[in-house]
């Protein structure tokens, strides 16, 4: 009876002191945590905003040769558009990178991932159960991509509840549309 007795301390001591163990470790990450959570610059959606010292590096190398801007070194090949039978055009591959509220603001973005070109247009539709709202914004031709300049307007433009938001593409040689995503005005 007694080493029955004994064992099972033994097994209840040795559980303490795990848990105990656990528990300061814990709480020790935690706290360092806590203590360094501003070491790191992030915008209002916890993004981090601070920037590497390759970004830097590219930034200053794009600002002492800019003619370098449609110049790649990225050997990825996108797939090539194909073109739509009854249009005749294109059909690009769109995407619809951010879309989020930010305060009393409203933004979206994205891009074309297989066309380079010059003078097309996206329009961003946010499209509720009662309302549909359209925001056009012009593009930048990037070495191996369309971007779609990001539109920002007033959250008062929308209604409080769900939306979903997609973006289409439109030049004279190319189509597309983005997937969706769904954005929660509060």
């Amino acid at each position: 009876m007694k080493i029955e007795y004994n064992k099972n301390r033994k097994i209840k001591v040795i559980a303490i002191v795990l848990l105990s163990v656990v528990a300061l470790v814990a709480a020790t990450l935690g706290g360092y945590m806590y203590i360094h959570k501003d070491d790191i610059k992030r915008d209002a959606n916890g993004t981090s905003t601070e920037r590497t010292s390759q970004d830097i590096k590219l930034e200053e190398d794009l600002k002492s040769d800019p003619e370098n801007k449609d110049h790649s070194t990225q050997t990825d090949t996108p797939i090539a558009p194909v073109v739509d039978t009854e249009t005749k055009l294109q059909k690009v591959n769109v995407i619809l990178t951010n879309t989020g509220q930010s305060g009393d603001e409203v933004s979206a973005s994205g891009f074309v991932s297989n066309a380079t070109e010059d003078g097309g247009s996206c329009k961003y539709v946010f499209v509720s159960d009662q309302k549909t709202v359209e925001k056009t914004s012009t593009t930048l031709a990037n070495a191996n991509s369309t971007t779609c300049k990001t539109v920002r307007f007033s959250e008062s433009e929308l209604a409080t509840g769900s939306w979903k938001v997609h973006v289409e593409y439109s030049s004279s040689v190319s189509i597309g549309i983005s997937n969706e995503l769904e954005l929660t005005i509060s």
